[in-house]
């Protein structure tokens, strides 16, 4: 069996063989302790914190397509309108305009916040990018080139934000 030796410090504090001891009056194993909860509370924090920052980076997202969805009806309305702009009055007229430069705003809000509409330079659907909902056969189209696009998709930080949802040719 191993003896363990007992020696005192200067201060008269016991020690045993490498086991926490106190020095110049510090208890070491309450500073351990310490700094155990300082590391714990530490970790606890930065696991909130980035709790915090996912939930609230997760609302923001919410947020702008909130407002793409707002900007996606006042594009149907204008549509809409503008079917029937003969039987429109010269009020609903202003009116209109009015709106369309509120939803000029919105694009440019967004464009300012990071968000950046999907383009398809080639004009074919890429998965990740583009829901296809709906294919036809053209005659002299190739097939997975987008032929209509029902919702503009958007990116935020080099993420897609919103899929773009399309017709392709079949």
């Amino acid at each position: 069996m191993e003896q363990r030796m007992k020696e005192e410090n200067r201060d008269g504090n016991k020690r045993d063989d490498g086991a926490a001891f106190a020095v110049e009056g510090v208890d070491l194993p309450l500073v351990s302790r310490l700094v155990s909860d300082m590391i714990a509370a530490h970790a606890l924090a930065v696991s909130d914190a980035e709790n915090r920052e996912r939930k609230a980076s997760k609302e923001y997202r919410q947020l702008l397509l909130l407002l793409i969805e707002t900007a996606d009806m006042m594009d149907k309305y204008f549509r809409e309108s503008d079917m029937k702009k003969d039987q429109l009055g010269a009020q609903t007229h202003k009116w209109i305009n009015y709106f369309r430069g509120i939803r000029r705003k919105i694009d440019r809000e967004l464009t300012a916040l990071g968000v950046a509409v999907i383009e398809t330079p080639d004009g074919k659907a890429v998965p990740g990018f583009h829901t296809i909902i709906d294919t036809r056969e053209l005659d002299g189209v190739e097939p997975g080139m987008i032929v209509e696009e029902r919702k503009r998709g958007y990116l935020f930080d080099k993420a897609v934000l919103r899929k773009a949802e399309v017709i392709t040719a079949g």
